[in-house]
This record gives C-alpha cells, sequence and structure tokens, in this order.
C-alpha cells in the first residue's frame, strides 16, 4: 500500500461518471503489480524540481498491468502517480481498480480521490455508464498459445497450451470444449473451423486463472472432420475465444458476449 494516510479529510467534491470520464485522459481497469518510487523518472528532472521534491513528500508511483481500456493511450502496464496532499490515493498491491487518469507535470499519469478512481467492486455505477460510451478495449496479446511442435505427422495428437498472463482471470469460450482450428490456404486464405458435431453440445464458460495455463491434445480428424472439411496436409493454428469476466455486463452488448482472440502459432501438418 502507498504509505501515508493524510492528516487531514479529503474535502473535493466525487465525481460522477459522466464527470469523471469527460475530466480523464485515460480510463482502465487493472491491477496494481508494486507501488514505490519512480526512480528513473526522478533522476530525469531537472535540478529544481529534484530539490523541489527533496522539500516535499516524496512522489509514489503505482504500477498498473491493465486489462481493459476505454479511454485514451494505454501500454499494458501503466505508471500512475497517486500522491495529491490530503487527496492522495492509497492503491494496494494485488487489488483491482477502475482509474480515471490525467497527464501531470511529476509523472506520465496521476489520479487520485477527486478524479474518481477507485476499487473494482465498488464500481458498478461507473460500469454501467462505460458500457453506454463504447465497448472496452482489451489487450489481448496478454493470453498466448503455443503448440508443443512445429510440425505434426497426419493423424499424430497435437498438444496446444493456453498461458493467461492477463492480471486477472480471463473465461475460455471453446466449441464443445476445444479450440476453433484455423487452415491456411496457399492463395493466402483462411478458413475457420470449430469442433464437429455441436449439436447438443454445450461447453460452458471455462475460467482460466492468472498465470495459470491449459493444455489440449486434439486429434484434428476426430475433432474436425465433417462433410465439407477434410484434414489435409498443410499449414494450420488454433484460435481461442475467450472474455475477462463471465458475467461482467459491460461485456455483453445486442444479447451477444464481447470477446476477445488468442492465436497460436502456425503449424504444418505432414
Amino acid at each position: 500500500m502507498l504509505c501515508g494516510v493524510p492528516a487531514r479529510a479529503c474535502d473535493c467534491p466525487m465525481p460522477s461518471s459522466q464527470e469523471a470520464f469527460a475530466g480523464a485522459d485515460v480510463v482502465v481497469e487493472g491491477m496494481v503489480e508494486r507501488v514505490g518510487h519512480d526512480d528513473t523518472w526522478y533522476e530525469q528532472q531537472g535540478a529544481g524540481v529534484r530539490k523541489y521534491l527533496e522539500k516535499s513528500p516524496a512522489v509514489q508511483t503505482a504500477w498498473i498491468r491493465v486489462a481493459r481500456r476505454w479511454k485514451g493511450e494505454a501500454e499494458t502496464v501503466i505508471k500512475v502517480n497517486a500522491d495529491e496532499g490530503m487527496c492522495s490515493f492509497f492503491f494496494e498491491v494485488g487489488k483491482t481498480y477502475l482509474v480515471y487518469a490525467k497527464g501531470g507535470q511529476f509523472a506520465e499519469l496521476q489520479a487520485h480521490l477527486c478524479s474518481g478512481t477507485k476499487p473494482i467492486e465498488i464500481a458498478q455505477d461507473d460500469l454501467a455508464f462505460l458500457q453506454t460510451i463504447a465497448p472496452p478495449q482489451l489487450h489481448e496479446a496478454d493470453v498466448q498459445a503455443e503448440t508443443s511442435l512445429l510440425s505434426y505427422r497426419m493423424g499424430e495428437r497435437i498438444s496446444v497450451t493456453l498461458k493467461n498472463q492477463n492480471a486477472m482471470a480471463v473465461w475460455l469460450l471453446t466449441s464443445c470444449g476445444e479450440p476453433d482450428l484455423v487452415a491456411l490456404h496457399e492463395d493466402g486464405r483462411e478458413e475457420l473451423h470449430g469442433a464437429h458435431p455441436t449439436k447438443d453440445c454445450l461447453a460452458p464458460p471455462d475460467e482460466l486463472l492468472s498465470g495459470s495455463t491449459r493444455t489440449y491434445n486434439v486429434h484434428l480428424e476426430d475433432v474436425y472432420e465433417h462433410t465439407h472439411f477434410k484434414i489435409m496436409p498443410g499449414r494450420y493454428r488454433f484460435m481461442f475465444l475467450y472474455a475477462i469476466n463471465k458475467s461482467d455486463p459491460t461485456l455483453v452488448g445486442a444479447g451477444q458476449r464481447i470477446t476477445m482472440r488468442a492465436y497460436s502459432n502456425v503449424f504444418l501438418l505432414e
């Protein structure tokens, strides 16, 4: 947790969801990975700034791994200065927050009590409002898939492992409990195939915790072949659909869940 508690209560009015969004340069949901001093930034400041900081409470920075973004440019991990005197925001490592941040003088981004930043557990009204603005943009590069080999023989089982490097759990949305298969043709076309047959085959969302993996051992002919598609020698890759949260209303619009895609490497079937 960021050290120190304000001696007096912050008396700024808490902004509404609309006001917080309008006043922020960046709006994201993310988990705090660490807090402390941004020494690299400190050394880059001029002598006058460093002299001012030496007489003031140390500027504290939170490193936040972004899961969803609604506004502004944001990398996978952002640095947020949370020091604002009596209105400082006290981030806790390992917890997830909805962050409203602005560009600031002493850090790349600044967030405080008056900005509307809050723990995600009490951000239901904000999330409902954000749903009316735009679907969130998710960092799909944090879910990765890789096959055990780069080439396989016809009829051989193929092992593919999915790893969740997100700051939070994701929910896998597979066809009959299997990933989708993408056939890569020589003319550049990509042909997508789900598990077959799909009739009466229901696979509920499968939770994949942060940092964990899931391995699938797939026999292509058994899973994907049907009347109009035969497994042939060639190049393929797997595709996984996933969502950040099983029931978050911001992931559902017009009756359809907003999903992300993770692709495996390309492998050769000989």
